[in-house]
């Protein structure tokens, strides 16, 4: 493994929860067209999910262990906060 920085282990985490969410869709049929299309909307509600809790991670030796910080936002806040800045 490599060490990676703060921003890499967010990317890292995105895409964990992205294939996470893939798994636990459990599609009938599929084809890789399909599912790279679900892995970026998955990724994109996993990054508006690390946001709303202000995901801070650190920086990893190893690039999978890491701590992180969180600070919990008001759901209504965040979007309506992300739908003024995003018109």
């Amino acid at each position: 493994m490599t060490q990676k920085n703060e921003f890499e282990m967010r990317l890292a985490v995105i895409d964990h929860m992205a294939r996470m969410f893939l798994e636990m869709a459990d599609f009938e049929e599929t084809t890789p067209e399909i599912e790279e299309e679900a892995l970026e909307e998955y990724a994109e509600v996993a990054g508006h999910l690390l946001d709303s809790m202000g995901f801070k991670p650190s920086n990893s030796e190893n690039g999978v262990d890491f701590t992180a910080n969180f600070t919990l936002i008001d759901p209504e806040k965040y979007i309506t906060d992300f739908l003024e800045e995003n018109p």
